[in-house]
């Protein structure tokens, strides 16, 4: 091949490398790049319209029943235990007799009294007829009044002592426990037996002081046991001075026990409602933490962009809570909050509160 052939095919080659390389160094690299790559499509969440609705706050606070009145019976005056009247455990009505010790020289006393007051009113009623004929001096009369008034005082004291012997209930309750047995001797002040007043049932709770302005006594209130049981209570009490070492005020709630159907120490949550709010109702798996660690729900604008609201429980019922912090109406991601940010933007699917597509 002579040079000129040689010459003629190095400048073919060459331009073809130029015209090769002329395509790369022309082309857009990102581009190309984004042309390549496959879009990345928004997240999808779904979402429920939600409308603020009127809601009583609620404040929950824990405690235990307990009976009105506690009181332990003592005897008044000595003597054997003759008679145990009453079970333990058994309801009493007022005034019945739970133990009686034996009445020993007592009853003899009263009726020693009874005759002398018998024989004192006899002699008064003759110094009377004959002071009134002359045949008596009214000194006599006047002693024969005194004689007749320490008779009748005798027969007071008899009647008292007794009575002694006979350890009645004060009030209508049940005797929680007697602490004597038969033949037992007691003596004035020992502990005979302790009676419980059930009925109403109390219990003790102590009010935080940031709602304490918003309870009082007509606060609609409500007793909770942990068998699911609900009963309407009333608020009876509320201190008007803190408690200094806890900074609450002490309050007692009033349970009708009049069927006696409820027992004392029991644990309880008492619901008091203290004032209207907002709220929206939403199940808790929807709730969620930020970075802060702030309890709250995320919803979506009209963007499609997520926020973050912190809220606050203000009512919790057996299937979701209620809580404030939403604006009145608010979309709220129920699935897939926990995979997105506040200010990311989504794709959304609207469902209503049964999960069905909207």
């Amino acid at each position: 091949m002579d040079k000129k052939a040689l010459l003629i095919a190095a400048g073919l080659l060459m331009a073809l490398i130029v015209w090769i390389a002329s395509g790369y160094l022309t082309r857009d690299p990102v581009t190309t790049a984004e042309s390549e790559r496959p879009v990345p499509q928004p997240f999808l969440v779904e979402v429920r319209e939600s409308h603020a609705q009127p809601t009583p706050r609620t404040l929950v606070v824990y405690g235990e029943t307990a009976a009105n009145r506690r009181v332990v019976l003592r005897a008044e005056t000595s003597g054997p235990v003759v008679e145990l009247a009453v079970a333990r455990g058994a309801r009493v009505a007022a005034g019945e007799t739970l133990v009686r010790l034996h009445p020993a020289a007592r009853a003899s006393r009263l009726r020693q009294a009874r005759a002398l007051l018998e024989e004192s009113r006899a002699t008064y009623d003759a110094t009377q007829t004959l002071a009134g004929e002359g045949f008596q001096a009214d000194i006599e009369a006047r002693r024969a009044f005194a004689a007749l008034q320490q008779a009748q005082a005798e027969v007071e004291a008899a009647e008292e002592a007794l009575r002694q012997t006979n350890i009645v209930a004060p009030f209508a309750g049940v005797l929680d426990g007697t602490w004597v047995e038969l033949g037992d001797y007691v003596s004035p002040g020992v502990e005979v037996a302790t009676l419980l007043e059930l009925n109403p049932l109390m219990v003790w709770i102590d009010i935080p002081q940031r709602v304490v302005d918003y309870v009082d006594a007509d606060t609609q209130t409500q007793v909770r046991f942990l068998d699911g049981r609900r009963i309407d209570a009333r608020l009876r009490y509320l201190a008007v001075a803190a408690d200094p070492s806890t900074r609450t005020f002490p309050a007692e709630v009033e349970i009708d026990n009049s069927a006696g159907a409820l027992r004392a120490g029991l644990s309880v949550a008492v619901e008091l409602e203290l004032q209207q709010v907002r709220a929206h109702f939403v199940s808790p798996a929807h709730l969620s933490l930020d970075a802060d660690g702030q309890l709250g729900l995320k919803t979506v604008d009209d963007e499609n962009r997520v926020h973050f609201h912190p809220v606050e429980i203000v009512r919790s019922e057996a299937d979701g809570v209620w809580v404030t912090g939403l604006p009145e109406q608010a979309r709220i991601i129920t699935v897939g909050q926990g995979y997105v940010d506040a200010g990311q933007t989504v794709r959304t699917r609207v469902v209503d509160a049964r999960g069905a597509d909207g």
